[in-house]
């Protein structure tokens, strides 16, 4: 039986510190999820602000915005409590200002609340850092191997990133598989905090290949009305 510890990194370490009161950068439909870069472009000034003070070596998490948010308060709207806290990877800052950046995902993270009275004009948190269960790899190895012969359909609706995400699957070890689906896979708000929340990593795994098969049934049912 094999598993991660927590703080096996040392980004997980300076992560661990930084969780205490963590950057954040909500977006509507969209979260850093375990797994593949994100790309974001960034233009509102707050966050052009946050990318410059995380360029200095440190972390932020991208959590989503709930949908409808009644309870808005003067921060802004509500967000979803579980997300991914990551570190820029690579980024261009445009003539204007704005930014091109990569995001890495390092670990899961959970709200536990938002800090107010901070000078920081972007939104903060402090966060539980979450880690995973002990879990036997050849399990998830399983599972990646069943999705990579299930994944053609799904790849063939995905547009101009299939290519990219075909190729990117054939170089993976199987364990990763599933994690690099996810994002593509889990269009629901309620699958993806589902996702995030369990720390069971095989576990994550069989929820991706529930969506992966829900998302065949749909395609065949679509050619059906056809």
């Amino acid at each position: 039986m094999s598993t991660i510890p927590a703080l096996a990194s040392p980004d997980l370490r300076r992560l661990a510190s930084a969780c205490s009161a963590l950057p954040l950068f909500p977006l509507p439909g969209v979260v850093l999820l375990p797994g593949p870069a994100l790309p974001l472009h960034v233009f509102e000034p707050r966050y052009r602000r946050l990318v410059q003070d995380v360029l200095a070596d440190g972390f932020f998490a991208i959590p989503q915005m709930a949908e409808p948010a009644p309870s808005d308060g003067p921060a802004g709207p509500a967000i979803l409590p579980y997300a991914s806290a990551g570190k820029i990877l690579g980024h261009r800052e445009l003539d204007d200002g704005r930014y091109n950046i990569l995001v890495m995902p390092i670990a899961r993270v959970r709200l536990v609340e938002e800090l107010t009275g901070r000078p920081e004009p972007y939104r903060v948190g402090r966060m539980a850092l979450l880690s995973d269960t002990p879990f036997v790899p050849r399990e998830i190895e399983r599972v990646g191997a069943r999705l990579l012969a299930l994944v053609g359909p799904v790849l063939a609706r995905m547009g101009p990133r299939a290519a990219e995400l075909r190729k990117g699957l054939s170089e993976l070890g199987v364990g990763r598989v599933a994690e690099a689906i996810a994002p593509f896979v889990l269009r629901d708000t309620a699958e993806r905090q589902t996702y995030l929340a369990q720390n069971d990593a095989v576990a994550r795994a069989l929820l991706i290949e529930e969506a992966v098969l829900g998302v065949i049934a749909s395609l065949g049912e679509t050619s059906g009305d056809a």
